[in-house]
């Protein structure tokens, strides 16, 4: 537990939702990102009640990150943005040749029933399935 001016004096990152930094996230503008990196501590000081004797400008914004009070100035509206980026889930890609499926080639005799299953296999390769 620390007071106000320490948090204030540190600069925030998060090297794990944003390992390139807020600028180049192409989320935030560069004075969303500046706000971010100088009051994000702060920030999370307040949010997580981590501060010593909060003061009344302290109380407002724990309100303002709880949602009873509207943000008013650029940093607050910049740090609400940040909680929602964060909390999205990320987006992982795959390299399709890995996950690749064989075809299974269907002949007009097999006979499909309604529901799209085949009811006969005799035609499918087994050298297809692995």
């Amino acid at each position: 537990m620390n007071n106000r001016d320490y948090f204030l004096a540190k600069k925030f990152y998060d090297d794990i939702r944003f390992p390139y930094g807020f600028s180049r996230s192409g989320e935030f503008s560069i004075s969303e990102s500046q706000a971010i990196e100088f009051k994000g501590a702060y920030f999370n000081a307040v949010g997580s009640g981590m501060l010593v004797d909060p003061t009344e400008e302290d109380i407002r914004v724990s309100k303002v990150l709880r949602g009873e009070l509207e943000a008013i100035n650029l940093e607050e509206k910049a740090w609400l943005k940040y909680l929602k980026m964060a909390k999205r889930s990320q987006v992982w890609l795959c390299d399709c040749k890995k996950n690749e499926k064989k075809a299974i080639e269907i002949n007009e005799d097999d006979e499909i029933d309604f529901d799209g299953e085949m009811e006969e296999f005799e035609s499918i390769d087994s050298s297809l399935i692995s």
